[in-house]
Formats: structure tokens, C-alpha cells, sequence
């Protein structure tokens, strides 16, 4: 031992220690690139400094279990966010075009060219049932000998897309089961469709969110056994019910935004 503390314990320490500070580094870029607030950054770094001087100066071994609990939701948590963001990346013009198409949707819904270049961005992406209902809708209904182009690549669509494909879509905001055609979410007025093939599989504020869980689940692990263990049982009382509805709120209150209103008919 040295002043008390065992080179085994503060070696884990350090090992932990190391993924929290990239953590943090991380928490810092977010901040500066406007992915995340400041709010939920500073609460963010300061669980994460907590967690990190905690183990190096681990006040007890048992806590040892609830750190290394920690450090692995902190080393899972990055690849995750890392490999979604690089999945949208790789669809960021698609992305950029279908914005584009909706934000004119929401101005003039029977933009018969917004919704056709749509429809066609969402076949290139793999949602065929969705294009061809939303392809019928713009361009199927159409009589005379305008928009011929379409009207044969649309022909070509019915020949190859199973009926199978054109089922509802789910919302990622709010879950509502959306019909086939529809280019914003019926209920929420959210851009599902964007979403979907965005890859935004917990919302539009994926950092956000994946910051909010880490923190409230990293506070509760570490913050709710050392209470225990620490502090006399009123005084722990007291702090792990103030922790846990702290964790709650802060989960809740990232998560409860919606998307933006007014879907057009």
C-alpha cells in the first residue's frame, strides 16, 4: 500500500480513467460542433471527472464493480454513436435532397416535382414500397402526356416491387404506423421517412440522448452504492432519492421532444 491506497486499486483506476477522459474530450467536441447543449455537456463531464476521480481515488474496493460497470457502458456507448454517425455519412446527399423535398412539402404539399424527386431518392435508398405509393400519388394520377419519363420509370416500379413492401412506416419520434405515401408522420408531423433513411434509430438528437442515458445510468451505478456506503442512512436516503429522480429527469426531458407540426395532407 501506498498512503493507503493499493497499486492494484489505483492500476484500475488509471484503466478506467482513460476511456472517461476521451469521454469527456468527446463531450467537449459536441459541445463545440452544437450536437449537444451545454447543459447536458457540463453534466456530462462532471459525472464523467466524478467517475474518473473516483477511481483513481477508490475510497473503497467495493465500488470497484460499479466503475468497471461504467467503464464499459462509456467504451460501448462511443462505437455506437460513431457507427451511426458514419452509417448517415455515407447517405448525407440522399439525406440533404429528401430535406429538401419535405421543407418544400410543408410549404406547397402538392408540389408534384418535390414529391417525385422524393420518391425517387427513397427507391435509391431501398424503401421501394414507400417510393411507389408516394410515386402513384404524385405522378400516377396524372393524365395526358406530360411526365412521361416518370410515368414509365413508375411502371417499371409496379413490375418490380412486391406488394409486400408497401406497408406502413412507423414514426421514430412518437411510433405511429404511418400509411404507405405518406411524406410526413401523420401523427407528429416528424419526417419519418428522413429518419428512416437517416438511420436515426432513437430520434433526431442521438447525441443528446446517448449523453442523457449515459450520465443518468453512470450517476446511479456509481453515485447510489457510495451513498450507501458513505454517508449516514438518512443523509444516503435523502441523495439516492434525489439521484434517481435527477436521472429520471434528466432521461425524460431529452427524450420527450417531438417533431416539428404541421404535416400536409
Amino acid at each position: 500500500m501506498v498512503d493507503g491506497v493499493h497499486f492494484s486499486v489505483f492500476g484500475l483506476g488509471l484503466f478506467v480513467l482513460f476511456p472517461m477522459a476521451i469521454w469527456v474530450v468527446g463531450l467537449i467536441h459536441w459541445m463545440i460542433m452544437g450536437e449537444i447543449d451545454s447543459v447536458l455537456g457540463l453534466i456530462g463531464i462532471g459525472v464523467g471527472v466524478a467517475v474518473g476521480l473516483l477511481a483513481i481515488f477508490n475510497p473503497d474496493p467495493r465500488l470497484t464493480p460499479f466503475l468497471v460497470l461504467v467503464m464499459f457502458a462509456t467504451i460501448l456507448s462511443a462505437p455506437i454513436y460513431l457507427k451511426v454517425r458514419n452509417d448517415r455519412e455515407l447517405v448525407r446527399i440522399d439525406v440533404e435532397t429528401m430535406e429538401d423535398c419535405v421543407d418544400s412539402l410543408r410549404q406547397k404539399p402538392e408540389n408534384l416535382g418535390a414529391r417525385w424527386r422524393l420518391a425517387k431518392t427513397l427507391y435509391s435508398r431501398g424503401f421501394r414500397g414507400q417510393a411507389l405509393a408516394i410515386g402513384e400519388e404524385s405522378i400516377g394520377q396524372i393524365q395526358g402526356g406530360a411526365f412521361e419519363e416518370e410515368r414509365a420509370l413508375l411502371k417499371q416500379w409496379r413490375r418490380v416491387v412486391h406488394p409486400s413492401e408497401i406497408q406502413p412506416l412507423a414514426c421514430l419520434e412518437c411510433g405511429h404506423a404511418n400509411r404507405p405515401g405518406a411524406v410526413l408522420c401523420e401523427r407528429c408531423g416528424a419526417s419519418h421517412l428522413v429518419h428512416h433513411v437517416q438511420g436515426r434509430w432513437i430520434g433526431p438528437d442521438l447525441a443528446k440522448r446517448l449523453v442523457a442515458v449515459w450520465a443518468a445510468l453512470s450517476a446511479a451505478l456509481v453515485g447510489i452504492p457510495a451513498l450507501t456506503m458513505f454517508a449516514p442512512v438518512p443523509l444516503a436516503a435523502a441523495g439516492v432519492l434525489l439521484l434517481l429522480g435527477g436521472s429520471f429527469w434528466l432521461v425524460w426531458s431529452t427524450f420527450r421532444g417531438g417533431g416539428a407540426r404541421g404535416a400536409p395532407a
